[in-house]
């Protein structure tokens, strides 16, 4: 589709408010459509796979769209991806605000156990998978756990950063909150 079509569509999409249920139909279609990456069905795979990466690169907001987006990043990339599993932490954060506390932990334990095998304990994106993890305990009321889990994330950040960087003071401010 040509690039003046596609911004038409989307900003009339926006205009009628539609721009939503349509990318949801969009994601859905696609997992329903990409194939498994076997070799009879690549030619189907390399027609399709453009799309995806399109969806995979546009993260959505609201909780059923993401899941939809880890889905598709998981048939792309595979379920122990980085990006993969920075979906998944974005889904447990969206549930965290959403107040689902108890599915908010889960999704972040998952990412969590993933990146830690995956990307190491120290490595940035597992430090803020624990920070995210720590929040939503803090959030449901589990000060201890989210104490030590932000004292864990503070400590590994000041010994890879230094007391004055940023970070190191992001997860101060995160400790003193909790």
């Amino acid at each position: 589709m040509h690039a003046l079509v596609q911004l038409a569509t989307r900003k009339w999409l926006e205009v009628n408010s539609k721009l939503k249920q349509w990318k949801r139909h969009f994601v859905t279609n696609l997992c329903a459509a990409f194939p498994v990456g076997r070799y009879e069905n690549w030619a189907v795979c390399q027609a399709l796979f453009p799309h995806a990466q399109a969806a995979a690169d546009n993260p959505p907001k609201d909780e059923t769209s993401l899941e939809a987006w880890v889905s598709v990043r998981e048939m792309i990339l595979g379920a122990e991806h980085r990006d993969t599993l920075n979906s998944l932490n974005r889904v447990g954060t969206v549930l965290d605000r959403q107040g689902q506390y108890s599915k908010a932990c889960a999704v972040h334990q998952r990412a969590l156990e993933a990146k830690k095998r995956v990307l190491g304990y120290s490595h940035p994106d597992t430090l803020t998978n624990i920070a995210n993890l720590a929040s939503t305990y803090r959030n449901r009321g589990r000060w201890e756990e989210a104490e030590a889990l932000f004292v864990q994330v503070m400590e590994t950040i000041k010994t890879k950063l230094g007391d004055n960087h940023p970070d190191t003071l992001t997860s101060m401010k995160n400790l003193a909150f909790t």
